[in-house]
C-alpha cells in the first residue's frame, strides 16, 4: 500500500487543513477562570482533533469503501480472479459507518457546546455509551490487517487499494493508517478530558468541574470494558491455538480458561537443561517438551 508517507500523510491524518472546518472563536465559557486561557485550548483540541477525526472516517468510507464495493460490483474480467470478496469487504470497514455516525453527532453537540462557551462534560457523558462500539472495532482489527496482507499478494486487489492511496482526500495515506485511526481514539478521549478537567477550578466552577469529572469516570469505564474485549477475545485466540499445538481432548472443555503460558528449564543433575513449554490454565497447569 502507500506504506507510512512521507509529511503530506502526516498532514492527511493528524490535522484540520480545511479552515471551512473550523469553528468560529467561543463565547465566554462557564469552565473559564484565571487560568481560562489553557483551558480553552484545551476545549478547542477536543473540538479539532475531533473534527480530523470524522474527516479521516469518511476518507474511509468515501475513499476506500465506496469504491471498493461499486468495483466488487462490476464483471471480473476473464483471469482476473483476486478481486475482493463480500466477506472480506465486510470484515475489513465493519462498523467504520456506524463509528463514522456515532462520531459525526458527537462533533455536532461539542460544536454548539463550543460555540456556547458551556461545559463539555454533559457532551462527553451522553456520548460515553456509544464508545462500547469501539469494543468490537478493536477486536477485529487483527483481521483486517491479515485482510490486508492477503490483498497485498492479488496484484489487481493490490493496485485498486494503491490508486484509492493516491486520491486527494487521502493524500497518500496508506489504508492501514487510516484503518487504525479508531483504535487511538478513545485513549485520546481520556488524554483530551483529563486536559479540561485539570484546567478547570473546581472552587471557581464547581458545577463544570463535577460534570467533566463525571465524564471522565465514565470514558474510563468505557476504556476498561474496550480493554477487557481485547484481553478476552486474545485469550480466546491463544486457546484455539493451544487445541491445535497441544492435541489434548482436554483443552475442549468449554469451561477451560487460558490464563498465561511460559518456558520451563529443567535442570538435569548430569549437567545441561530442557526447555519445556508451560501452559496455565484455570484450573490445570500443562507441560510438554
Amino acid at each position: 500500500g502507500g506504506g507510512g508517507g512521507g509529511g503530506g500523510a502526516a498532514a492527511a491524518v493528524g490535522t484540520a487543513t480545511n479552515p471551512s472546518n473550523r469553528t468560529a472563536p467561543p463565547a465566554p465559557s462557564r469552565e473559564l477562570s484565571k487560568s481560562g486561557g489553557l483551558r480553552e485550548m484545551a476545549r478547542a483540541e477536543v473540538l479539532e482533533t475531533e473534527q480530523t477525526y470524522v474527516k479521516n472516517l469518511r476518507v474511509i468510507v468515501n475513499t476506500f469503501q465506496k469504491p471498493m464495493k461499486a468495483w466488487m460490483s462490476k464483471p471480473v474480467p476473464a483471469g482476473d480472479e483476486d478481486r475482493v470478496s463480500e466477506a472480506e469487504m465486510n470484515e475489513l470497514f465493519g462498523q467504520v459507518e456506524m463509528l463514522l455516525e456515532v462520531s459525526i453527532k458527537f462533533l455536532g453537540d461539542l460544536k454548539v457546546a463550543y460555540s456556547a462557551g458551556a461545559a463539555l462534560g454533559p457532551v462527553f457523558l451522553q456520548f460515553a455509551p456509544f464508545l462500547k462500539l469501539y469494543a468490537g472495532y478493536v477486536t477485529t482489527y487483527e483481521a483486517k490487517g491479515e485482510i490486508l496482507e492477503a490483498l497485498e499478494a492479488r496484484p489487481s486487489a493490490a493496485a485498486f487499494v494503491a490508486a484509492c492511496e493516491l486520491q486527494p482526500a487521502a493524500c497518500g495515506t496508506s489504508l492501514r493508517r487510516f484503518l487504525s485511526l479508531p483504535l487511538l481514539r478513545v485513549p485520546q478521549y481520556k488524554l483530551l478530558l483529563r486536559e479540561v478537567v485539570k484546567h478547570t477550578k473546581a472552587k471557581e466552577d464547581p458545577e463544570a468541574h463535577s460534570g467533566l469529572e463525571q465524564a471522565l469516570a465514565e470514558i474510563d469505564k468505557v476504556a476498561h470494558t474496550v480493554n477487557s474485549s481485547i484481553a478476552t477475545h486474545q485469550r480466546h485466540v491463544r486457546e484455539c491455538e493451544l487445541r491445535t499445538e497441544w492435541q489434548w481432548d482436554g483443552l475442549d472443555d468449554a469451561a477451560r480458561k487460558f490464563v498465561k503460558e511460559d518456558v520451563l528449564v529443567k535442570l538435569h543433575k548430569a549437567g545441561g537443561s530442557t526447555e519445556h513449554g508451560v501452559v496455565l490454565f484455570n484450573d490445570v497447569l500443562i507441560y510438554g517438551g
